[in-house]
Parts: C-alpha cells; structure tokens; sequence
C-alpha cells in the first residue's frame, strides 16, 4: 500500500456561496468557506499533535489500534481530518507488516498535521498586516509569496465585484489531500466580501463584523486591554508617543490635584480642571492619528498638543522601521513552514566556560528568539 496510490476521495460541492465536503461516502453540513475555514483555524491541534508525535516514536513498528485511537482526537475539533484519516486507516492491514505500511498509516495521520500547518503559513501572509487591503489583494500577497499555490488551482478572475464566486451553477471539485482542499476554501474565500482579520492582541485569526478596519477580536481581554497594549507598544518603539503619554499621566494628576484642592489654594497650582484635561486629550488624540498616519513630524506632533507648555524641547530622534523578524522570513520562504520541527529542545554545554554547565533551551523559548519584533501584544507583554 503506497501514498502514490491514493485516490481522489475528497469532494466538494459549490452551489452558489454554499459548500459541502464529502470525504469517500461520508457527506458533512451544508455551509460557506468563510464559515468552515473559521471552525478550522481555531481548532486546537496540539493533543492530536502529541499523539502523532508519540506514534513516531514507535515507527516502523506501529500498532494500528493507536493510529486510530489517536485518528479520534480530530473528530471534535475537524471532522473532515478525521473521515480522511479513518478512511484510509481502514484500507490499512490489521498488523503492520513493512515499513512501507507503516510509512502509509503514518502519512494518513500527517496529512491533517501538514495541512494545517501550511493553511496557517498561507493565513498569516494573507491576514497578517492586510486588514486594510481588498481580497484581491489578499489573494495576490499569497500567490506572490507562494507561487506553487497559482499550480494547484486555477488563478481567480477579480475582473468582477468582489463577492461574485468565479464558477456558476452546481459544480464538484474532487481532491486527493486535504492541504489542496483548505486552498480551495481559500480560493473561494477570497471571492467574498466578508474577510478575516488578526488580533493584534492575541494572534488569532476572527471575521469582523463591519467593514470597518478592525484591529482586535471579541474576546473580552482584548476588547479591554488590546487598545492600551498598543499604546504602550507604539510608546515602547517611538519616543514621541511615550513623551505624549508621560504628559497624559502628568495633566491628568494635576487635574486631580487641582479638583481636591480647596478653592483658596488652587491658586498655587497648575491651571487645569477636568473639562479642560477633557479637551487636551481629544486634542491629542486628533493629533496622535495624523502622527501615525505620517500627516505630522514628531516635533510637528508635540508642539501641537503642548497646549500647556510643560515641555522644555521638542527635539526627539524618530524611531527607525524594524525590518522583518526571523519568523516571518521562515514563513514567507517555505510554504511547508513547521515551527514544530524548526524549534526542537535543545541541550548546549559550552566548554569553553571555566564551570561548564548544561543549559536547556525550550522550544517555545527559540520560537520567541525569532518572532522577536513580530508577537501578538500578550506575547510581547506576557499577559495571560
């Protein structure tokens, strides 16, 4: 039994913006791309990935009931997977008897791994950062940086409104691995006008609900906190913020002071009241928006909003444009990406020290090294 053998089980069914997926006779739910592909790319793979990983370790000698027991961690969380994996476990003999068996039990259960890994590459160059491009764009940006994609499926047409799916009537598409199947998805994806969007606050991938550029998700730490952990990101890499939101904090406890003061006293303090602290931070926040959109220099930028004069110079050195981190050169140069295999463990023991020791480097602490300069706001500030 050989990979090369593998027939074209996978089907899917397109009538107008509706899709349903067959794999062999099994038939799933009626429903659009957009709405599997969010079910999909939320889906936590990181039990079925243990189980897979603690399978190679018995290869070429596996035990078929474990292959299947762990075929059955993908049920609750993509039921696709797992109709393709049993699909093909069943051809497999009851014991394994040659590693070319065993190659083909352990390439029924990767494929699900494989193509979730390259469906998160093609997510991040698609989503990441392009919150404010079309579909088009979006669907331009990944055939550039993976152009393989462009063999695989025919390119869309977006002569036409976005929205309009490029096939008319009832059409069938018959696919051999469910890596081509999820590009599908995206292909079909890109003709719609609805669109995914990343978190900035946590990384994870949710469809707006308006039209409107929208930067953080629903969850509720990010509604609460998103906001205030950019601020302090853009403070951290321009000094120019920072000094803006130094004089917040500054007028906003004179205010304070001014308000708690009894009224023959407030004579002797800095002139602002609530209303006026009010006014100031909408003006700064007018001017905050034309600095980031470039309309305004930083010295421009703090001349305008140092209504109050409590600045002694205005002379700031302008932050410089950090280039592309490690992570997204690795994403953007293979399509096959796999931080799983990339960021290995690892055991160092530097003898070159006069008390040598072994230093133990994690996996997630080599992932952080090299998404340095491209992390979710958590990540950055380590909130929970």
């Amino acid at each position: 039994m050989t990979v090369a053998a593998i027939e074209k089980i996978i089907r899917l069914f397109l009538d107008g913006k509706k899709i349903e997926i067959a794999v062999g006779e099994e038939r799933g739910e009626v429903t659009t791309a957009l709405e599997d592909l969010e079910r999909y790319i939320e889906a936590d793979y990181a039990p079925y990935r243990k189980a897979v990983d603690e399978l190679w370790m018995t290869y070429p000698y596996l035990d078929l009931e474990e292959a299947r027991r762990a075929a059955e961690l993908l049920e609750p969380i993509d039921r696709t997977s797992w109709q393709f994996v049993t699909h093909f476990l069943a051809r497999a003999a009851k014991e394994v008897r040659t590693e070319e068996d065993a190659g083909f039990i352990m390439w029924s259960l990767m494929e699900p791994l494989d193509a979730r890994t390259r469906t998160e590459n093609i997510f991040e160059i698609a989503f990441d950062g392009m919150e404010r491009a079309t579909q088009a764009e979006r669907y331009e940006k990944v055939i550039s940086t993976y152009p393989v994609l462009a063999q695989r499926i025919p390119p869309p047409s977006f002569e036409r409104s976005e929205g309009a799916i490029p096939f008319s009537g009832r059409m069938e598409f018959c696919l051999a691995s469910l890596r081509d199947l999820r590009w599908l998805e995206l292909f079909l994806h890109f003709h719609q006008k609805k669109r995914f969007a990343r978190c900035a606050c946590c990384w994870s991938y949710f469809v707006p609900k308006t039209k409107a550029e929208t930067k953080y998700c629903y969850r509720s730490f990010c509604q609460e906190h998103g906001a205030q952990l950019m601020r302090k990101r853009n403070a951290d890499a321009d000094p120019a913020l920072a000094i803006c939101d130094d004089m917040r904090h500054l007028l906003s406890e004179r205010a304070i002071r001014y308000e708690d003061a009894p009224p023959d006293r407030r004579a002797e303090l800095f002139q602002i009241d609530s209303v006026a602290f009010g006014a100031w931070s909408e003006l700064a926040s007018g001017k905050r928006k034309e600095y980031l959109a470039g309309k305004l220099t930083a010295e421009e930028f703090l001349r305008a909003i140092d209504t109050c004069h409590v600045l002694a110079s205005y002379d700031v050195t302008a932050p410089k444009k950090s280039g592309k981190s490690v992570w997204r050169q690795m994403v953007e140069r293979d399509l096959d990406f796999d931080p799983h295999m990339e960021f290995p463990a690892c055991m160092r023991l530097d003898l070159g020290r006069p008390d040598p020791q072994w230093q133990i480097t994690t996996s997630e602490e080599l992932r952080t090294k090299a998404q340095k300069g491209h992390q979710s706001l958590k990540d950055e500030y380590g909130k929970k």
